[in-house]
């Protein structure tokens, strides 16, 4: 099974999130756009993951220390690729994310799991393989856009699925986050 751990998004949320989904596949020439219902910012990255593991990660997850928090999701940004670039929305965020990643990473670390070595720079995902239009910028998309104030109180683990050619996404597992730590 290919797995994630993620922050998922509520409806009001994902809502807001599709419509800069709209706004770049207006503002582009080509890529591979989000689905609304896939819409989450990863946390840790597990990859193919035996189904026997499956208990260590759910006890890892629901032993994280970090009470609900607050972030906001700002202007666009992307990763540049050859094929295309991934845009993305960008965070402004406080340090309960950056713990709750840390906790997550360093046990799940001890338990023996190979995760990737990158720096965590969470975003959320908008697009794939996409080159914008000529004369458009992300600076002037990001000028339209309201960033979007959102509530963090769980998190889940997440299995990604190809059917069809569509990527889905399927929560294994909730873990609420606690309110004294």
């Amino acid at each position: 099974m290919r797995l994630f751990i993620a922050i998922g998004f509520d409806n009001a949320a994902k809502k807001e999130l599709a419509g800069s989904t709209l706004l770049l596949k207006n503002a582009c020439e080509r890529g591979s756009f989000s689905r609304d219902e896939n819409f989450h910012l990863t946390l840790v990255f597990l990859g193919e993951i035996e189904r026997v593991k499956l208990k260590t990660i759910t006890d890892v997850m629901d032993s994280t220390a970090v009470s609900p928090f607050e972030m906001k999701i700002a202007g666009f940004s992307r990763f540049r690729r050859d094929d295309g670039d991934i845009l993305l929305r960008r965070l402004e965020y406080p340090a309960e994310l950056t713990e709750l990643h840390a906790q997550l990473y360093s046990a799940l670390k001890v338990k023996g799991f190979t995760l990737e070595s990158r720096k965590f720079s969470p975003h959320i995902t908008l697009a794939r393989r996409a080159v914008l239009a000529r004369g458009v910028s992300l600076e002037s998309l990001s000028d339209v856009i309201e960033p979007i104030c959102v509530k963090v109180d769980s998190i889940y683990l997440m299995r990604s699925d190809r059917t069809g050619g569509m990527l889905t996404y399927t929560p294994l597992h909730k873990t609420v986050l606690k309110k004294d730590g």
